[in-house]
């Protein structure tokens, strides 16, 4: 709480891609005021669950006042989320999309439809299939960023738009199954090649399989709203914001599972720069579903 700064923001930081404390890359980047206001809703939840109510009130109304904030200073007078506070050319930036994953910014809302579209507009690659990750001038800012793709895909299926995600999971499966199974960290912009770390974890596999439960998510509950009743506005208002007196965190998790298909034609004899042709579906390409199920309902209990 202590990085909050009067006018609502948290302090700038190097937040989530390559960009250095101290060679001035230090802004106030979306991206970290997202998952400020989301650290501190669970942090809030937490502390309820061990009797701190105090604490959980502390926590509770900093996260308020981060959310707040994010809608006075940080849509673009298009209509869109910023990537960063600062003044910039180039203000698109794909990790903004954690916003509408995770409900802080009601999900179907306006501002989530004007940020996809620009997404759309300015992010797409080359090959037509998937996303950059921003309008850097690096050749790593220019690749297909799977983890952009995976949470691009939860993104689109909570603003209505359930066919373009699931090509951009049938695009990352069919690709996988050509390569051995392995999910890359990158594709190459124009021929979709593989690139980058083979197999990425987090940045790949972890979201593609996030990407899995909010589809099985979808087909078992209604799109979410707008978190703790903020309005989906440039001003969100006086509201009662982040319950502290929950023992949840707040905002709808990435917690459900679907094993996705693929291609049909299982992992071909080519190497790992094999580009996927198709998006028919067929064999999946997580053979552990009865585990990764029991784990889902585990989940579930706590």
């Amino acid at each position: 709480m202590s990085l909050a700064t009067d006018d609502g923001l948290l302090k700038a930081d190097s937040s989530i891609w390559e960009t250095h404390w101290d060679n001035g890359a230090r802004q106030h980047w979306t991206w970290s005021q997202i998952w400020g206001s989301l650290g501190l809703k669970a942090a809030a939840a937490l502390a309820v669950r061990h009797g701190q109510q105090g604490l959980a009130d502390r926590y509770a109304a900093t996260a308020d006042s981060l959310r707040f904030a994010i809608h006075r200073k940080l849509i673009d007078p298009d209509g869109f989320l910023r990537g960063r506070l600062e003044q910039t050319p180039v203000p698109e930036d794909a990790a903004v999309i954690e916003a509408f994953c995770r409900s802080l910014i009601d999900p179907s809302g306006p501002i989530a439809q004007a940020t996809l579209a620009r997404l759309k507009s300015k992010l797409t690659v080359a090959s037509g299939h998937g996303y950059r990750r921003n309008l850097g001038p690096s050749d790593y800012d220019a690749m297909e960023w799977i983890v952009i793709d995976m949470r691009m895909a939860n993104a689109l299926r909570w603003a209505g738009l359930a066919t373009e995600a699931e090509a951009l999971i049938r695009w990352v499966t069919d690709q996988s199954r050509r390569n051995f199974d392995l999910i890359a960290e990158n594709y190459s912009p124009d021929g979709s090649d593989y690139s980058g770390a083979i197999p990425m974890i987090g940045f790949g596999a972890g979201a593609y399989v996030l990407a899995l439960f909010a589809r099985s998510e979808a087909a078992e509950v209604a799109p979410p709203g707008p978190d703790a009743g903020t309005a989906d506005a440039t001003s969100p208002g006086a509201d009662t914001g982040t319950s502290a007196t929950t023992t949840d965190g707040g905002a709808r998790s990435d917690s459900s599972l679907h094993v996705l298909a693929d291609a049909g034609g299982g992992a071909e004899d080519s190497g790992c720069g094999c580009e996927a042709g198709g998006l028919a579906s067929g064999a999946t390409l997580v053979p552990t579903a009865a585990l990764l199920a029991g784990l889902l309902r585990a989940r579930r209990r706590r």
